[in-house]
């Protein structure tokens, strides 16, 4: 999970997102929905409604201006530079840990079905077309007492770096969202894609690392645009004459923006 989430988290406010993830894989495990009920509405949203938190530094952020506002009840708002809310968690003050493990067992099941349904009327609210996007995982961590379900953007074929990912607890409620590259592919030409020359020097690359002796095998490759750039990102599971993998990380350029 960790090799992956490098990959497809590109950029600096694609680390802001990631941050606020992590956070909120912790707060899934103790906290309770009822702040949830009480989210407004993303398409009526604005920064004067809210009060600024902070300024993410461009230390994190790259350079990308993020801004990060919070609600009356401690939500938490990330938007881009172009005003665009690209992130999203769940306010920290809700019940403890234990009065949340007590509501927990008495709530009711909510299925796999119920929680992509949930998990869509959410995204549509926030603004995301979800005929845009693919959902391409769905985990259900016993250990975050959380559903974690990350939808991609296709182009010609190719997983992108566009994607969402939504943090949801076993209630259905959404604890936090991060769509840091929306839009990232929207109105651009795909330049000539030659796979077998990236294939080369991937292995070239490879080889340079391990020797000629090592074989590899691709596990992940997504289609990254940054500024007016291509590149293909791969995560490879490289072999060793020693029988022992090593899991790495890849990025070949393809070309510019037309």
């Amino acid at each position: 999970m960790k090799t992956k989430m490098k990959v497809i988290l590109s950029g600096g406010l694609a680390a802001v997102c990631a941050c606020l993830l992590t956070v909120s894989a912790v707060i899934a495990t103790a906290e309770s929905s009822d702040v949830q009920d009480r989210l407004p509405d993303f398409s009526t949203l604005k920064k004067s409604d809210l009060t600024l938190k902070e300024i993410a530094s461009p230390e994190y952020t790259g350079d990308k201006n993020v801004e990060i506002y919070e609600d009356q009840d401690q939500n938490e708002f990330i938007f881009d530079g172009e005003g665009n809310v690209v992130g999203f968690l769940k306010s920290k003050h809700t019940m403890n840990y234990n009065e949340h493990q007590a509501k927990m067992k008495k709530a009711q099941a909510v299925s796999q079905a119920q929680i992509e349904q949930k998990a869509q009327e959410f995204l549509e609210n926030a603004g995301v077309d979800t005929n845009q996007y693919e959902l391409t995982d769905h985990t259900d961590s016993e250990d975050m007492q959380a559903h974690v379900l990350t939808y991609y953007h296709f182009v010609n074929g190719y997983k992108t770096s566009d994607f969402v990912m939504l943090f949801l607890d076993k209630m259905g409620a959404v604890t936090s969202y991060a769509a840091p590259n929306k839009g990232a592919f929207d109105g651009v030409t795909i330049p000539s894609i030659d796979e077998t020359s990236c294939q080369d020097r991937l292995q070239q690359q490879i080889q340079e690392k391990y020797g000629d002796e090592a074989s590899y095998q691709i596990t992940e490759k997504i289609l990254v645009k940054e500024q007016e750039t291509f590149s293909f990102a791969y995560s490879v599971a490289v072999s060793l004459p020693d029988g022992t993998t090593n899991a790495d990380m890849y990025q070949i350029p393809i070309g510019e923006t037309k």
